[in-house]
């Protein structure tokens, strides 16, 4: 009887039935369970936190990149400009001179 019962619990096991030391498994007390749900919340609190500063970096590295193509932009059309319009770049260039020799005269006054 013994050696029916010892094959039946075999058979049992191979047969995919949970065996008796598989479905005594620990129930969690309310105090246990509480325990791990408040770690639980813990941990998804800290994920949130970590997840938001992701998407903040995300968002200023993006800021970032968008001010830096329009001044790649900007600098391409204003070297587009001058390369293709000597006459322009000169005009610019004594304009500059003459605002920097009035303010020179002008500091040099005071």
């Amino acid at each position: 009887a013994a050696a029916a019962a010892a094959a039946a619990g075999g058979e049992a096991a191979v047969c995919g039935a949970p065996s008796a030391a598989q479905s005594e498994q620990p129930v969690l007390s309310s105090p246990e369970l509480m325990a791990a749900l408040q770690q639980l919340s813990s941990l998804n609190d800290a994920l949130q936190a970590a997840t938001n500063e992701v998407v903040v970096g995300y968002q200023e590295h993006t800021a970032r990149l968008e001010k830096h193509k329009a001044d790649a932009a900007l600098e391409r059309s204003v070297l587009k400009m001058f390369y293709l319009d000597p006459q322009k770049l000169e005009e610019t260039v004594t304009e500059l001179q003459s605002r920097l020799d009035a303010a020179t005269a002008a500091a040099a006054a005071m």
